[in-house]
């Protein structure tokens, strides 16, 4: 296909005998642009098909946990809390929308985000062709189909399509502004203001907007205005709810820490952590964003007081600056460092290998795809070349400039890289169907040495821009995916490999001898857990608990609770311990201290409160009160009436208590589930019951 625009290119260059100053109207053939979005269509197609059989496509991790977490929550009208603030709220807020409407399924997110991926797709084409012509834009459309990052951010639940989307939006309708009515400006300015909601950094490219727009309209001043309007009012509105829902007029509170992470002693530039993550105490319903919890506790730490949204930034910034004024060769070497991890071919990662996991699921993807090193040294001759003309081309390099800028200013990888690879794409395109219309009429002294220094710089393996510092924890992340859909032996397989990356990674380590205790492997779980004391004795509570678990296993519930007893030393307000140490009391027959236990893991806040309400009722009936724990029970029962655990113990709870009709009830609603009768197993602690790991 770009052969034929090629040679179509010859010809009209033949006839005319010159370049023409635009050459969108040369190339027009109807089902160019459906084919492209087909070929598309049946990329996400097959992409979906391989993902889907991995574990993190069902058990989101780590950022993805937390848009999930986030949307489904608002999705049922649950509790807010200041942790909300930490992301900007346009993408959850969507996310949540979502949910409401379709369910949590997996696939919808993905679903969506596939078919605003195609839209990106004619973004690209479209804007190529009104800045370049219809040739570019072919070209451009087809560059984007090779480069797999787009369709792998796709498939994951972070904001990162959704902000590529409104950024390719908003350079189209900057173009389309200009050839019409002063109220056209104000669209481009609502989806730059959408953008900024989704990552406030997109608020840097507005002044250099407004600027360009003084230039190209200098007798319009009203469209500037209306421009400035539209990029207002999304952020204003972002602002005003979170001012009256959290109290913080903020769209996003992470910018402070990201921009430590990215400027401070022992900063690579690419690894995105901060000293204290593993001293924050997970006591919480839902998962929290480390990075996030980590910027609040240890800034009201230093400071000695709680701090709001803004001082949490603040300390952050003025940590960085103060690192920045007294180290600054150090600030000017990794500002330059991560300017080269910004041209690389190197995919850097944030949450997950990229290659790698494509490669897994998706290997076509790969031998198909152009990387990010060739597009961006076919990208910046195209730019150079482009320069010379003072036309819509200006304003398509300020979103690879400005951008690029604000990335660099805070660390790298592909994710807060992706938003400006179509705009290398279309200056490559531009470049190739240049090159191939008049070669010998192009500036080749110029655009040439600036292919080959780019191409040189971003193929080269300098920085360790390979070398992954988080090496361990991004395995341990994948077996506890793994580990969560039953695929032990992959678990396994991940938690060694974290091991062989550092043979004293506690986390690993933990979750490896978890996995144990789960098999029963007692021995072998003791020996990596009681290394892990060694090794961190912060983890010390889930060491103590787990080897617990292990020798429930066995049956062993006086030295069981010995364990646990520690693990609720090492943290108090664990309420996973508590209905563990529970569980364990009334094995052991003794109702009355399993009473308090369950008592306190219901304080502390379980994310089971039907099976700790469940283990009270059995308490409180053993301890002679069986009215109370019977009512207790079939209240539970009832209220989660796809619980098994709970049919099973009120049949048994009301067989002791006489009331053959309730017994006979609990009995059918059990069977009608399981279809099968209740065993031992299947009914509370006191009545048969284990605890588990956290």
């Amino acid at each position: 296909m770009v052969a034929v625009d090629f040679a179509l290119s010859r010809c009209y260059l033949a006839r005319s005998g010159g370049p023409p100053a635009r050459e969108k109207r040369r190339v027009k053939p109807r089902w160019i642009l459906p084919l492209l979005l087909l070929i598309g269509i049946a990329i996400r197609v097959y992409y979906l098909a391989g993902i889907a059989d991995s574990p993190e496509f069902r058990i989101p991790t780590i950022d993805s946990l937390w848009f999930h977490d986030r949307a489904a929550s608002w999705a049922e009208g649950g509790d807010l809390n200041e942790l909300d603030l930490f992301r900007a709220p346009l993408y959850p807020l969507v996310l949540a929308q979502l949910y409401r409407i379709f369910g949590t399924s997996p696939y919808v997110p993905r679903i969506f985000q596939f078919l605003l991926g195609l839209g990106s797709l004619y973004w690209i084409y479209a804007i190529g062709r009104r800045a370049f012509g219809s040739s570019t834009a072919v070209v451009a459309a087809l560059l984007a189909l090779l480069y797999y990052p787009f369709v792998y951010f796709e498939g994951e639940i972070l904001a990162t399509t959704l902000f590529l989307f409104l950024t390719l939006l908003a350079a189209h309708l900057l173009l389309w502004a200009r050839k019409g009515l002063l109220w056209r400006w104000l669209l481009p300015g609502l989806a730059i203001g959408l953008a900024a909601t989704t990552r406030p950094n997109m608020l840097a490219l507005a002044p250099f907007l407004l600027l360009w727009l003084w230039k190209m309209e200098r007798g319009k001043p009203a469209a500037i205005a209306i421009l400035l309007a539209g990029i207002v009012v999304p952020p204003a509105m972002a602002l005003a709810r979170n001012a009256i829902v959290y109290g913080e007029a903020q769209l996003a509170t992470q910018g402070g820490v990201n921009f430590f992470i990215g400027n401070s002693r022992g900063a690579d530039g690419k690894t995105a952590r901060i000293p204290g993550t593993r001293d924050i105490s997970y006591n919480r319903e839902k998962y929290e964003d480390t990075v996030g919890l980590a910027a609040i506790l240890i800034a009201e730490q230093v400071e000695g007081r709680d701090l709001s949204a803004s001082e949490v930034n603040r300390y952050w910034i003025g940590r960085s600056f103060q690192w920045i004024r007294s180290e600054p060769a150090a600030a000017a070497k990794l500002f330059l460092k991560k300017i080269y991890f910004l041209i690389n071919q190197q995919e850097i990662p944030n949450n997950r290998f990229l290659r790698e996991y494509v490669k897994e699921y998706a290997p076509v993807l790969l031998w198909v795809g152009l990387g990010a090193g060739i597009l961006v040294s076919l990208g910046g001759a195209g730019l150079l070349l482009s320069l010379r003309s003072k036309s819509d081309k200006t304003v398509l390099s300020l979103f690879i400039a400005v951008p690029g800028i604000v990335v660099v200013l805070f660390f790298v990888c592909s994710r807060f890289r992706l938003p400006l690879m179509p705009f290398w794409i279309l200056f490559a395109a531009h470049l190739l169907v240049s090159a191939a219309g008049r070669l010998r009429a192009l500036p080749l002294a110029r655009i040439v040495p600036v292919f080959f220094v780019l191409l040189f710089f971003s193929h080269t393996h300098w920085f360790d821009v390979d070398q992954i510092d988080d090496l361990p924890e991004k395995h341990c992340t994948r077996a506890y995916a793994f580990s969560q859909v039953g695929k032990k032996n992959d678990a396994e397989r991940e938690y060694r490999a974290a091991l062989e990356a550092d043979p004293k990674c506690a986390l690993a380590l933990v979750g490896l001898g978890t996995q144990y205790a789960e098999e029963g492997r007692v021995e072998e779980a003791e020996g990596l857990l009681l290394r892990v004391l060694e090794i961190d004795p912060s983890f010390s509570m889930p060491v103590w608990n787990n080897l617990a678990v292990a020798y429930v296993r066995h049956e062993e519930y006086e030295k069981a609770r010995e364990f646990l007893e520690r693990a609720a030393e090492a943290m108090p307000t664990a309420p996973d311990v508590h209905e563990n140490l529970g569980n364990v009391l009334m094995m052991l027959g003794r109702p009355e201290e399993a009473l308090a236990e369950y008592d306190a893991a219901y304080r502390n806040g379980t994310s089971r409160p039907y099976a700790v309400l469940l283990g009270r009722a059995v308490a409180v009936f053993l301890l002679g009160r069986e009215e109370e724990g019977l009512s207790k029970a079939e209240e539970v029962a009832r209220s989660a009436a796809g619980l098994p655990q709970g049919w099973a113990t009120l049949a048994e709870l009301a067989r002791r208590a006489g009331r053959e009709d309730l017994a006979r009830e609990a009995l059918e609603n059990f069977f009608s589930i399981v279809k099968r009768p209740p065993e031992d197993r299947d009914r509370a602690p006191g009545l048969a019951a284990e605890p588990r790991s956290p």
